[in-house]
């Protein structure tokens, strides 16, 4: 085992640009698939905030929606008479 290192140490004596290039080879396709990975996380949650801008917006609609149809619902509503007050007054 000691005679490997050795050679690899004897090596990047030898030839230090060369050991760089190898390590720079093999370090690049790794960094190109993390790269790769990150525009696919990118994308999605471009997809995902797209679609959240898309529910909120329905949400304040449907929000809208509401308080819509009980002002138009206390609108229907007959008055209370003048004479008595309202229970939870009474409770």
């Amino acid at each position: 085992m000691r005679s490997n290192s050795t050679a690899v140490f004897s090596f990047t004596v030898i030839c230090p640009c060369f050991t760089f290039e190898l390590v720079w080879n093999s370090i690049i396709p790794k960094y190109a698939a993390i790269d790769s990975m990150l525009d696919q996380i990118n994308s999605c949650l471009d997809n995902i905030e797209e679609r959240n801008e898309a529910l909120n917006g329905k949400l304040h609609e449907l929000l809208e929606s509401n308080r819509e149809a009980r002002r138009e619902f206390r609108e229907q509503l007959p008055p209370p008479p003048p004479d008595e007050e309202p229970e939870s007054a009474e409770h």
